[in-house]
């Protein structure tokens, strides 16, 4: 499992840097994230960001209407969303660990996790898949976007193929659908993602 002591600190340190100079840093959230969700869950409804970093996407979320709590295990990570998103509407952040923690408010009515999947160890992903799971009800979307085996180099988060994907949510998800995508990012390309639609079964 996980030391979520070394964990916290790792991404303390990332985290030190202003947040517009994080590669994965993104003003406002993924078109293909605004326009899944507005199909599969309108507003306002409850949702968790995991990993919600600096905050930004839990902040449009929650200028579109929903409820929205995010989440990150970096506690300068949830300092400088609160700096930059403390007052947006609807929004509230805290430091949990998604694998440990209890998170306040369970059930939501949806989830969301712009790459902190893909940051987790082997052997952390199935816990992470029933951790999840716990915190939806039957029938609640858990979009999910991760590196994709066709984005090159070694750098950055694990890569995923549809079918790793597929094996790893089975059972507590259904997976709806897989699309190409990028992750919009400070990088000189947008890294190659999959964006992933699963149901909670």
């Amino acid at each position: 499992m996980v030391d979520h002591a070394q964990a916290s600190a790792h991404w303390d340190g990332i985290y030190s840097r202003p947040v517009e100079e994080l590669p994965w840093y993104s003003p406002q959230a993924d078109p293909e994230l605004l326009v899944t969700l507005g199909a599969l869950l309108p507003p306002p409804a409850r949702l968790l960001d995991i990993g919600c970093g600096p905050g930004t996407t839990a902040a449009d979320m929650g200028a579109r209407g929903y409820d929205v709590l995010g989440v990150d295990i970096s506690p300068k990570a949830i300092a400088a969303a609160t700096a930059h998103h403390g007052l947006a509407p609807r929004v509230r952040f805290c430091t949990a660990d998604i694998l440990l923690d209890d998170i306040p408010g369970a059930p939501f009515d949806g989830a969301i996790d712009r790459g902190a999947f893909g940051t987790l160890p082997p052997q952390a992903r199935v816990a992470y898949v029933t951790r999840v799971a716990a915190l939806l009800p039957r029938g609640a979307p858990l979009l999910l976007k991760v590196f994709s085996v066709d984005e090159p180099g070694e750098w950055g988060p694990h890569r995923f193929s549809p079918q790793q994907v597929r094996a790893l949510f089975a059972g507590p998800f259904t997976v709806e659908r897989i699309d190409d995508t990028v992750m919009p990012s400070t990088l000189d390309h947008d890294p190659r993602t999959l964006f992933v639609t699963l149901r909670r079964a």
